[in-house]
């Protein structure tokens, strides 16, 4: 601060008042330059376990959500109301990481209150990426549209999932106890615009022995490449517990929304 030739502190009000002012886009585009800037350096595999030679890791990217707690109301806050009929604002914020390097492409910030689901609405997906995600955000027309686009995706389906089996691999039992995958099946999604072609797998895990299934539009891959894929997606959850450390959003030196973006963004470009 003494070199900025800064002796003292502004009043908290007075950064309150300029941070209602400023626009916080200002900030995300700053931190979309110096990621676009260092994407060289800061590139490298971080893909666990072996993955199919026909999939390029840097077309792989995986996003999900985590939620700040606020002490204000201006973001509406996640789940029910406390005895008292109150509750924090809350701040949720959907991140695309790049597993080849693990720095946030794409940080979306709404209300905690927000469904998973409206991400979806501001991503913009690229033809041959393969986006990695959970089934908070399981959407039929958004796969379908992906498709038709060359996009693909790896996710898994609800427990009460409607489809219907098209075709089925036949897995002998000796391979489903060396690699996992229990079924490789067909499937029709029911959309909007019609029938979704896909490919479930269920997989079950060779340490845990818990069975996962998985949904998905790449036919041209093995099984358990998939299921390694979703595997994968746990890379971002180390991410949110560095940011949450690193960067605790406790207190807040402005009470209107784009005061809360700036100092949410300002803090990334510290971390970044």
């Amino acid at each position: 601060m003494i070199y900025f030739g800064i002796t003292e502190l502004p009043a908290r009000s007075t950064l309150a008042d300029a941070n209602r002012k400023r626009k916080s886009a200002v900030f995300e585009k700053l931190y979309s330059l110096l990621v676009e800037h260092y994407k060289k350096q800061l590139s490298g595999s971080y893909l666990s376990g072996l993955i199919d030679k026909k999939i390029d890791m840097k077309r792989v990217k995986i996003f999900d959500s985590t939620t700040f707690t606020l002490f204000v109301d201006v973001f509406t806050g996640a789940g029910r109301n406390k005895i008292e009929g109150k509750k924090k604002g809350g701040i949720k914020a959907h991140v695309l990481l790049s597993l080849h390097s693990l720095i946030p492409e794409i940080v979306w910030m709404s209300a905690a209150s927000k469904n998973d689901k409206d991400f979806l609405g501001q991503l913009k997906p690229l033809k041959g990426e393969i986006y990695v995600f959970d089934k908070g955000y399981v959407n039929y027309n958004y796969y379908f549209n992906w498709t038709e686009m060359g996009t693909f995706f790896v996710t898994r389906l609800n427990e009460n999932a409607n489809y219907k089996v098209i075709d089925q691999k036949a897995i002998l039992e000796r391979d489903a106890e060396m690699d996992g995958v229990l079924k490789d099946e067909i499937v029709s999604l029911k959309t909007d615009k019609g029938s979704l072609k896909a490919r479930l797998i269920t997989f079950k895990s060779l340490t845990t022995g818990k069975t996962y299934t998985f949904v998905s539009n790449l036919f041209n891959v093995a099984a358990t490449t998939i299921a390694k894929l979703y595997k994968n997606r746990w890379e971002i959850e180390p991410f949110f517990k560095q940011l949450k450390q690193n960067f605790e959003l406790k207190g807040f030196f402005s009470d209107s929304k784009e005061g809360i973006k700036t100092q949410v963004w300002r803090g990334r470009l510290v971390l970044l």
